[in-house]
């Protein structure tokens, strides 16, 4: 008896489909069942195979949607009477089916292949267990709320006789062997064929289901998203950095596939793209995330989310789409300054360095709200070179974004500060002064929204930019030397209050003569390579090497607040159940998080690790008061209440 073990990621459901669609394009479906809503927000799984000798699960249960997909909600078993499928002399199989649990505390069966004596294979929502041959397998991440994507192969080659094989779904087998209860949950689709298929045949179905239910296909062994010919839309080995999250919409006609909208289901709410028309046969954009924080850097002229999207569009012609982003989805409880909007910026040499003069930005529309940020219409991969690089950040309705082009001092040359606006009304004025040599002083005023500064020294500028409206920029520039050596000291640190830190210019400089200095933010200066700092500002490090040629950066020092929490939040409170809480904190550390009821008695406790941001979701089905306290090892406390409806 031959038998291969399955694969699991994450996934969600369903659409409009005719008789003449086969699963990722793979022909030999026995079993395909989607969910589709009757009345009264009823759903019923209903089949799409041809072959109707099978009248397929009789259940129905309230509607629920995965990835804007309808979805069959399982209540503990209640409507999961008639879920039984007699799938005949059937020895070999392919199963595939998603799931998203409703709750995490049990362990509760999806699906099950059983014979007329024994229950030969049962999927949990915490393993996959071979039961006719003794082979188990758990999952890695079992206690979340995401759905998932499950696949699993089988040959009973072994067989003596005529076996006849029933699948049941969301219940017990007849002859139980595990300590696990009837399925409470939501199930979209469910795929059975009736033999082993090949590697590819199954990566394709993986694909239709993972593209139509917003989930991201297990990347420890990077697998790439094909279409159902088999073309790659997803290239994992070009795509490597960006693996995290990944979703995508697309049509393709032979799976009955037409996802216009979607995001991926492991980050509800971060990054939801739209095609607001319709999408032509065998057109995909695809995209995925570097997995960095969802929080916001500084940068010259605006703050960036770390964060960056990239995006692959294949066989689309430019098509415009809509980009939303939920605000209370990042880590930052209040994400924008005072005078700040929230842009998107697009790398269009798909490296993700965001090159200046191949880089475009897009304020966000009218129709953003308080809480969802819209960006429309965004056209990715104009110049057609096929990916583009993404991200979110946050400046002023009119800034401006400069490059430098560092001065030399052997040979002799002079640098450049070129200046791109956005935003704002023409006619701009340009001036640049200098701060370290006050009596610099260069303007300009034009239409373009371009201006080159030429003729620029080593030393620090106060860029000033202002419109015809009387919009004001204004941001301040250090040009340092170009020289074939640069100190690894760092732009910025942080010191907590009443510590110091020592630095130490000399590092991983080459073994040449070198005259170092510093200068506090008092004036007063420093000899030699190294400084303790102990009260913030910004510190001028000066090297000169030994043919008179000096370079001289900045560098800030800031100061942490107390370790302790910054903001929280809450939400939906009032809740049905399901809710998140969010914490931003003064810095990185460990925070217990302890839920108990009114009478005191603890419901749960969770360690969250190692970070600044932490957003925590949970589930209580039980209505009443409840209170979350949250510790930190100083002793910093925190309580919320909150009420489950």
């Amino acid at each position: 008896m031959k038998h291969i073990i399955f694969i699991i990621s994450v996934l969600i459901p369903l659409q409009a489909f005719c008789q003449e669609t086969l699963p990722g394009g793979v022909k030999g479906a026995s079993v395909w069942q989607i969910a589709g809503s009757t009345q009264s927000g009823i759903s019923r799984f209903r089949s799409l195979v041809k072959d109707t000798s099978s009248p397929g699960f009789n259940v129905t249960g309230k509607t629920r949607t995965i990835n804007n997909n309808q979805a069959l909600y399982f209540s503990d078993g209640a409507n999961s009477m008639n879920s039984t499928l007699n799938l005949g002399k059937l020895r070999s199989f392919s199963l595939f089916t998603v799931s998203q649990e409703a709750d995490t505390t049990l362990e509760k069966i999806i699906v099950s292949v059983e014979n007329d004596s024994v229950a030969e294979m049962v999927l949990t929502n915490r393993r996959m267990a071979a039961l006719d041959l003794y082979r188990y397998s758990s999952y890695t991440e079992v206690m979340n709320l995401f759905p998932r994507l499950y696949s699993y192969t089988g040959n009973k080659s072994s067989d003596t006789g005529s076996v006849n094989r029933r699948l049941r779904l969301g219940r017990e087998p007849a002859s139980r062997h595990l300590p696990a209860s009837v399925y409470s949950g939501i199930i979209p689709e469910i795929i059975v064929f009736n033999r082993v298929i090949s590697p590819r045949e199954r990566q394709q179905v993986e694909s239709y289901l993972a593209l139509k239910y917003g989930i991201s296909l297990n990347q420890e062994f990077p697998a790439s998203y094909l279409n159902s010919s088999g073309e790659v839309i997803w290239d994992s080995g070009k795509n490597a950095a960006y693996n995290s999250n990944i979703a995508g919409i697309g049509r393709d006609d032979l799976s009955g596939l037409n996802q216009l909208v979607s995001e991926s289901t492991q980050t509800p709410g971060i990054m939801k793209i739209s095609c607001p028309g319709e999408l032509k046969n065998n057109t995909f954009i695809t995209w995925g995330d570097n997995a960095k924080p969802l929080s916001f850097s500084e940068e010259s002229g605006f703050r960036k989310l770390q964060r960056d999207w990239k995006i692959s569009p294949f066989n689309s012609k430019g098509d415009p789409l809509c980009v939303e982003t939920d605000i209370m989805a990042l880590s930052e409880i209040k994400p924008l300054k005072e005078g700040e909007m929230f842009w998107l910026m697009a790398d269009r040499s798909g490296t993700g360095k965001y090159p200046f003069g191949q880089t475009d930005f897009l304020p966000c529309g009218s129709s953003s709200t308080g809480r969802i940020v819209v960006f429309r219409p965004v056209i990715f991969d104009p110049d057609h070179s096929g990916a583009d690089v993404f991200t979110i950040i946050t400046a002023p309705s009119f800034f401006a974004r400069s490059s430098i082009k560092q001065p030399t001092c052997q040979p002799l040359q002079m640098g450049e500060v070129e200046t791109f606006i956005l935003g704002g009304y023409p006619p701009f004025e340009f001036v640049l002064n200098g701060t370290t040599d006050n009596r610099i002083h260069m303007s300009s005023r034009e239409n373009s929204r371009e201006h080159v500064f030429k003729g620029v020294r080593q030393g620090a500028y106060m860029l000033t930019i202002s419109d015809s409206k009387n919009n004001i920029f204004s941001e301040k520039l250090w040009v340092p030397n170009l020289t074939s050596w640069q100190p690894e000291i760092a732009e910025t640190y942080t010191i907590p209050p009443g510590e110091a830190i020592a630095l130490n210019a000399s590092e991983g400089m080459p073994a040449q003569d070198f005259v170092y200095s510093w200068t506090a933010p008092d004036g007063s200066q420093v000899s030699g390579e190294t400084i303790t700092v102990s009260q913030p500002g910004i510190y001028l490090l000066s090297v000169t090497d030994a043919y008179n040629c000096n370079s001289t950066r900045e560098v800030t020092i800031t100061q942490s607040g107390s370790t302790g929490f910054r903001m929280v939040d809450l939400f939906p409170n009032p809740s049905d159940g399901l809710f998140t809480l969010r914490m931003m904190l003064e810095s990185v550390m460990d925070v217990n998080v302890i839920i108990t009821d009114v009478n005191g008695k603890m419901l749960k406790q969770i360690l969250m690790r190692e970070d600044r941001f932490y957003r925590y979701s949970d589930v209580i089905n039980l209505p009443g008061t409840y209170f979350i306290t949250l510790l930190s090892p100083q002793n910093d406390k925190i309580t919320l209440k909150l009420i489950v409806r």
